[in-house]
């Protein structure tokens, strides 16, 4: 999921976080000694959410292939049937 927030022109924090994310860097926001969030350059994010979109697949083949081998199949009109969806 991703949000876009405008950030405020006369903040001068922002135009620092901004800056340093422009020219590469990543800015955590913090609350107290905890990082709650991270600005990114956009290749980062764009990298990340393809990264996310890879391993959702492979876990989506993984548990396909583990249905295959778990036992034998029904076919799609009696499992339709089955669970009350005809």
């Amino acid at each position: 999921m991703t949000t876009t927030y405008e950030l405020p022109n006369d903040l001068q924090l922002s135009e620092l976080a901004v800056d340093a994310v422009e020219h590469g860097q990543v800015v955590y926001l913090t609350r107290g000694d905890e990082r709650v969030a991270a600005l990114v350059p956009p290749e980062v994010a764009a990298s990340a959410e393809a990264v996310s979109r890879l391993v959702e697949d492979q876990i989506d083949l993984a548990l396909m292939r583990e249905a295959r081998e778990s036992g034998p199949s029904i076919p799609w009109e009696q499992a339709r049937k089955e669970l009350d969806l005809a």
